[in-house]
């Protein structure tokens, strides 16, 4: 029986030796991760397997605040300071313009994530799904395209928006 003394390299070790036998530096190929491939850096690099194609990272989105704004129009972002708090308009003014807003903070950006708003007209449980698209950092999303105008004393109380899809 022939004896083979086992010496142990690590990962710089074998990269390393990667490097001198394809004249660059490697990239590890892990299509198939029980035989891993050093390719040169300018070299084609394959795709992974198709196990691996449904792993997502996903986003950490959190929305901090939502409240309803009057507005001085029709055109969104045309509206007064987010109040602290969301609250109860209680009954509306023919001649003003309302939208719902809420702060998103992303963690990366991302497209086509929903928020969906939350409240109450008249006593009615109403929804509004926006899908917009996040910047990294900090977002204003306002419910509506276009600011609302309400008949004479229609109640409104926003209680929530959160991310619904992303």
């Amino acid at each position: 029986m022939n004896t083979v003394d086992y010496i142990p390299e690590n990962t710089q070790d074998l990269i390393r030796r990667a490097e001198q036998v394809l004249g660059e530096v490697p990239v590890l190929d892990l299509t198939n991760p029980q035989f891993p491939i050093y390719t040169p850096a300018g070299g084609q690099i394959r795709s992974l397997g198709s196990s691996c194609h449904s792993i997502k990272i996903k986003n950490v989105i959190n929305v901090i605040d939502t409240s309803i704004v009057v507005c001085t129009d029709a055109t969104t972002g045309t509206c007064g300071a987010i109040p602290g708090t969301c609250g109860d308009l209680g009954a509306t003014t023919p001649d003003k313009y309302y939208n719902f807003v809420a702060t998103v903070n992303a963690l990366v950006a991302q497209t086509g994530v929903q928020i969906t708003f939350k409240y109450v007209q008249n006593g009615l449980p109403t929804t509004q799904v926006v899908t917009t698209n996040l910047s990294a950092g900090s977002n204003t999303v306002y419910a509506f395209a276009t600011n609302q105008t309400y008949t004479p004393g229609t109640e409104l109380a926003l209680y929530g928006a959160e991310a619904t899809s992303y």
